[in-house]
């Protein structure tokens, strides 16, 4: 219904670039999906690394309910260090754990940032890295924890949107990594 709502604000002359920005949008969000389901996968195996050199208990589930919360940005990731720190401490951990669970947790969510985000999202999403980490920044300044997590596939939209746009070539070239060939059809 909204795809048909999309195409009826639109003349007929243009219906079939709106269907292929419709459909490249769609095709983007998804790869955004597929992206962060990648991100969640590594957060797991580097989660479970550093819990089990550290001698967490349940390192394991820990670690998939810690990928799973990344889902929504920075909260996400301290709640489940938070979860993982109560488990240690609910398991007599020791000192020297704690503080493996702890760095774990501050490594893993500095790369995760900082590195894996805007590579693996920047890279499914044809957005530059900057741009992947300056639309969190302004979606959070925006709508907070929402805007965060929406903030990506918004900005991967636009991009797609904006190669589209005559006149706005040099925009969409400049949000995306710099390929010619993506920001021109």
């Amino acid at each position: 219904m909204f795809y048909t709502f999309i195409l009826k604000l639109f003349p007929d002359d243009s219906k079939e670039k709106v269907k292929r920005v419709t459909h490249d949008s769609a095709l983007v969000v998804r790869h955004y999906l597929n992206g962060r389901l990648i991100l969640m996968v590594i957060l797991v195996v580097l989660y479970s690394l550093g819990m089990w050199i550290s001698g967490a208990e349940d390192f394991l589930l820990i670690s998939f309910i810690a990928a799973f919360l990344s889902l929504i940005p920075f909260i996400g990731n301290m709640a489940g260090c938070v979860l993982a720190l109560f488990i240690g401490l609910l398991s007599g951990g020791e000192f020297y754990t704690l503080v493996g669970i702890s760095a774990t947790f501050l490594i893993v969510q500095f790369l995760d940032s900082y590195i894996f985000q805007p590579i693996i999202l920047g890279n499914k999403v044809d957005v530059h890295p900057f741009f992947i980490i300056l639309a969190v920044i302004i979606g959070n300044a925006i709508w907070g924890i929402i805007g965060m997590v929406l903030s990506i596939p918004i900005i991967a939209i636009i991009t797609v949107v904006l190669r589209e746009t005559p006149g706005a070539d040099a925009f969409a070239y400049l949000l995306s990594n710099g390929e010619e060939s993506k920001s021109k059809r």
